[in-house]
């Protein structure tokens, strides 16, 4: 990411002041034909930092729009509010696919047997998703700074190696294995979920300081399989130069390079989410009974679970040999 400081005529239009945890840091101004640029005030201390990627100092820095909207915005949870940040050519929010927050619902069901996940709740007729936010205090005051990889890699095309780099660069030694294990899950989840929106911005770490990094809860996952217009998607991010559902033996290669996890461990950490599959399965059996509308969706989704399971089970990949399905995926579709 290149910050550069705006040339000196350079005159800004609006001015908003920007606050971490309440405390009033820097302004961040638009000036005519650039950029935002954000200035510290003098005397904020180090570690009122607006982001992971913007340590407190003494000249500006021009932001690109595209990218730190999210971050400045608003609309991403966390410590960092801008006031009076308004935009009026924000665009309409996309259609959801047919039963979507219930199948995410389920995914997260998985997820949550094996990482750290967004407390979600599901509305009774399985049509509405509330996330709670992981920005909170127990008191529902903020606490953590959330950002996610896509920001901090300055990026949307990011591939998993960009992650990774991104990791070393921001998480202290002392969790940045927490953190390479949770985003290893989360790519053996895109695996056995046929999940092709795994991308960097529903990947993100929260902080509290530059000591205290770590994974913020998964969120977002989705069997994008199930769905015409995604059915043939390709996995959102790339590693070894590659986006493909038959990775074979590259994904453990990848996996232990750039995250630093044994092939063992890797073996065991993609056995229990298999487990964890197994053990959702009959949850999306008794969703297909409760709302006979979903039935399709639902069927679609085991059949690419079973799918995804396999792929991470043949010998070219994990080698984990027969899998104990259970009754639930007995007779799909």
């Amino acid at each position: 990411m290149n910050l550069t400081i705006p040339h000196k005529n350079a005159a800004p239009i609006m001015k908003f002041p920007v606050y971490v945890l309440g405390r009033d840091v820097a302004v961040l101004e638009q000036a005519a034909g650039l950029d935002s640029v954000l200035t510290y005030h003098a005397g904020t201390a180090p570690g009122d930092f607006v982001s992971l990627t913007l340590p407190v100092r003494t000249e500006p820095y021009v932001l690109d729009e595209g990218v730190y909207w999210p971050l400045l915005g608003g609309s991403t949870p966390g410590r960092v509010q801008v006031a009076a940040r308004t935009r009026g050519d924000e665009p309409a929010p996309a259609p959801q696919p047919p039963f979507a927050a219930l199948n995410q619902h389920l995914c997260l069901q998985v997820a949550q047997r094996v990482m750290l996940t967004a407390h979600t709740e599901l509305s009774s007729d399985g049509e509405i998703l509330t996330v709670r936010r992981f920005d909170l205090d127990a008191q529902g005051q903020p606490q953590w700074g959330v950002e996610d990889f896509g920001v901090l890699l300055g990026q949307r095309d990011a591939s998993w190696e960009h992650i990774a780099q991104a990791v070393r660069d921001h998480v202290p030694g002392s969790r940045r294995g927490e953190v390479f294990r949770h985003l290893a899950t989360r790519l053996l989840l895109s695996y056995a979920l046929r999940n092709a929106r795994c991308h960097a911005a529903v990947l993100a770490l929260r902080y509290t300081s530059r000591a205290d990094v770590q994974a913020a809860p998964a969120h977002g996952l989705l069997t994008t399989r199930v769905y015409a217009d995604m059915a043939d998607d390709l996995p959102a991010l790339a590693f070894m130069g590659k986006k493909t559902w038959t990775p074979g033996r590259n994904l453990q290669k990848f996996i232990a390079t750039a995250f630093g996890i044994a092939p063992k461990e890797q073996a065991l950490m993609a056995e229990a989410v298999c487990d964890a599959v197994a053990d959702v399965a009959p949850q999306v059996r008794a969703a297909m009974n409760q709302h006979p509308a979903f039935s399709d969706t639902g069927r679609g989704m085991l059949a690419a679970w079973a799918e995804g399971v396999a792929g991470l089970r043949d010998k070219h990949v994990y080698a984990l040999g027969a899998w104990e399905a259970g009754a639930a995926f007995a007779g799909n579709p």
